[in-house]
């Protein structure tokens, strides 16, 4: 039987060092942004999510980020 990949992610013990990153996310998309955010969360990273680029320039500031994620897919 295999477990699947994200629930051994989310069902392992987090790391010290893990639980103090923090990520910008950028999704147009209200569902997919909190869906993400809240996965990341529950990793115990820092996340601030925002709508557009307009909107992640408001939360910018240089080196507080460790990633910042963007979702590039088209919208219909």
């Amino acid at each position: 039987m295999n477990t699947p990949l994200t629930s051994l992610l989310l069902s392992a013990p987090i790391p010290e060092a893990i639980k103090k990153k923090r990520v910008l996310l950028i999704d147009s998309s209200h569902t997919k942004r909190d869906l993400r955010a809240e996965v990341l969360r529950k990793l115990g990273i820092d996340v601030d999510s925002a709508a557009d680029i307009a909107e992640a320039r408001s939360w910018w500031k240089p080196a507080l980020y460790d990633l910042v994620l963007i979702n590039m897919e088209k919208e219909p």
